[in-house]
């Protein structure tokens, strides 16, 4: 019971999740955005679609997910690509799968695994592919657990003030 795509749409999708890299064109549309964003969250439902600010125009895509967690997904404006997807607001019982790298749900369970706690946030850089995750331990101090989005080595654990 999915939806019918058009031959345009999934050139425009496709382009937008890094698969193809020709038959791009920038800059991105909030549609072309709201698209890709459930294209990668199906369960999400859109919010609010934004131009970002910074060095790279970028379009911005927030997202409620079913559980009331909220993610929100960075687009390169001109390029379609994915910068960064992130949250700060859980529940974080959710999965999303990224292409070429870990789901949110595997990198996740390598994180925890290395150290044990609650998530406060966490962020994955499609251009470094790595995840971040903020983790609160039984102690109450907060860590922060770097790991590779390829195949979930853990790069880094650091002791943290706040999230950043």
């Amino acid at each position: 019971m999915g939806k019918a795509i058009g031959p345009s749409m999934m050139v425009g999708v496709s382009c937008l999740l890094g698969v193809v890299a020709t038959g791009c064109q920038g800059p991105l549309s909030d549609d072309s955005a709201r698209s890709a964003a459930l294209d990668l969250v199906p369960s999400g439902k859109v919010l609010l679609v934004s131009d970002g600010e910074g060095a790279q125009p970028e379009k911005l895509v927030f997202l409620e997910m079913q559980g009331g967690g909220g993610v929100e997904l960075r687009f390169f404006a001109e390029s379609g690509r994915l910068h960064k997807a992130e949250s700060g607001r859980g529940p974080f019982e959710y999965d999303i799968r990224f292409p070429d790298v870990l789901s949110y749900a595997e990198a996740y369970a390598h994180a925890v695994a290395a150290k044990p706690g609650t998530t406060e946030a966490w962020n994955h850089d499609a251009v470094d592919l790595d995840y971040e995750f903020y983790l609160r331990d039984a102690t109450q101090h907060l860590f922060e657990v770097k790991l590779s989005a390829k195949d979930g080595v853990v790069v880094s654990i650091l002791p943290k003030e706040m999230v950043d």
